[in-house]
């Protein structure tokens, strides 16, 4: 049989073997701080450097977006789209295009605040990456650890109090085979503040992915 025609085979079962989100079923066990306030009116400020280098500003808006039954708070980004932002007790979602799934509009848990240092769970959705010219359906499983919590963290010459720490580890399957990657991902947030530090190194050469930046909050003005 021809190439092609295993190239084919191959798409078609990375389609059925596509899956949707599962986090790990913690319990919610109730908010322990804010560590991504919403007010509407709050403006947050960012520097990224390394193969991307830029600055953005992100400022929740006065509305919200209903996305998979949950109510978002839209926040406007100058740099990209819009991202969206809801928390239900502990557990803080976004709906956005994070790089640890290849820049994919995903709806993540991306914080659990009751969980202790060292506790993780795992996110999986279906995305695609591009592979030979040609957008693949493939798996990425994404865990999420708690590496530290309630420490104290400086950015910009700015020290912050009462900070978590995570650390996100994607891998990508088609057909249950990994593809190779190597990574080195972390978020520092601050109560009631939001995101003061990320640090993302991803590379997939299979899909010509070589990501290395870093993300400084600025300044910010929380309502």
């Amino acid at each position: 049989m021809s190439r092609n025609f295993f190239y084919l085979l191959f798409l078609f079962f990375c389609f059925l073997t596509a899956c949707t989100k599962e986090s790990s079923k913690i319990p919610n066990q109730g908010s322990k701080a804010n560590y991504q306030p919403t007010t509407a009116g709050s403006v947050w400020n960012y520097r990224v450097t390394g193969t991307s280098n830029y600055i953005y500003t992100i400022k929740a808006e006065e509305r919200d977006s209903i996305i998979n039954n949950k109510p978002y708070r839209v926040f406007s980004n100058n740099k990209d789209p819009y991202e969206y932002y809801y928390k239900t007790g502990g557990d803080y979602y976004r709906y956005a295009r994070p790089p640890e799934f290849n820049f994919q509009p995903v709806d993540m848990l991306y914080i659990r605040d009751y969980l202790a240092a060292g506790q993780e769970w795992l996110e999986v959705e279906s995305i695609k990456v591009p592979v030979g010219g040609v957008d693949v359906n493939v798996v990425a499983e994404v865990t999420v650890k708690i590496e530290e919590k309630d420490i104290s963290y400086t950015v910009n010459g700015v020290t912050y109090n009462n900070v978590i720490h995570l650390s996100v580890k994607p891998e990508f399957k088609a057909l249950l085979v990994p593809i190779g990657n190597t990574s080195d991902i972390h978020y520092y947030y601050a109560d009631n503040i939001g995101l003061i530090y990320n640090k993302t190194a991803l590379k997939v050469p299979s899909a010509n992915v070589d990501i290395n930046k870093e993300t400084f909050l600025t300044s910010y003005d929380v309502k």
